[in-house]
């Protein structure tokens, strides 16, 4: 796990402002999930704990467990990581 503001710093360093096209991906990615998966990933994006999700989203920590693998299956992705840089990168604000 990695606080905040280091994943924010990673983040940065890692995504380094997205080509259009990749953003437009991740957005059309991040548009075929429920709107509690996406809120799910975009708090994976601010690098919150699953105790920080469940806390900001007003669920349990085990339903934000169950969101897990189900945005991984959703998005054809292996791991929480990259759902955040993929979340990340959707981002208008960057």
């Amino acid at each position: 796990m990695l606080s905040p503001a280091a994943a924010r710093r990673l983040f940065d360093f890692v995504a380094d402002d997205p080509a259009p096209a990749r953003r437009e991906r991740a957005r059309a990615a991040l548009a075929a999930l429920t709107e509690r998966e996406r809120a799910v990933a975009e708090a994976l994006a601010d690098g919150l704990t699953n105790q920080e999700i469940a806390a900001a989203l007003h669920m349990s920590v085990a339903t934000v467990m169950a969101h897990v693998p189900r945005l991984l299956r959703a998005l054809g992705l292996n791991n929480r990581t990259q759902v955040a840089l993929l979340a990340y990168d959707a981002r208008a604000d960057r």
